[in-house]
């Protein structure tokens, strides 16, 4: 089983805790705080699942998703503080199913990344 996760978050004291909650929950993390970073990250170290903050230093989480390419948006979680419908419709445009709007729990963050495992296991078997 992968359980290699990629955060891509740019607040740091957030990246730590998604960080430190996907560890306790088994998982390795790699974190990344800006999108060229990330999409070297994710072609290298090939993560189960992304855990993506829509607005980063350097270009818009969706350009992260385009850059890697490869249907990606099925496997990532959408972080935002933007509830704006205009988010809503482009993840939905990635394939992105998965959207938590700041501030959520950190459960719900780790209920989302282990769905995402959950199904690409699945389709793995």
């Amino acid at each position: 089983m992968n359980n290699r996760i990629l955060v891509v978050e740019d607040e740091h004291v957030l990246a730590q805790n998604f960080k430190d909650y996907l560890e306790l929950m088994g998982l390795e993390v790699l974190v990344s705080d800006d999108g060229l970073t990330a999409i070297s990250f994710a072609r290298i170290y090939e993560p189960a699942a992304i855990v993506l903050d829509f607005r980063l230093p350097d270009m818009e989480g969706f350009q992260v998703l385009d850059a890697i390419g490869n249907g990606w948006g099925r496997k990532c979680v959408l972080v935002t503080a933007q509830p704006l419908g205009e988010v809503s419709a482009k993840a939905l445009q990635h394939g992105i199913e998965q959207i938590l709007f700041k501030p959520f729990p950190l459960k719900d963050l780790g209920r989302a990344v282990k769905n995402l495992i959950d199904r690409g296991d699945s389709t793995h078997r």
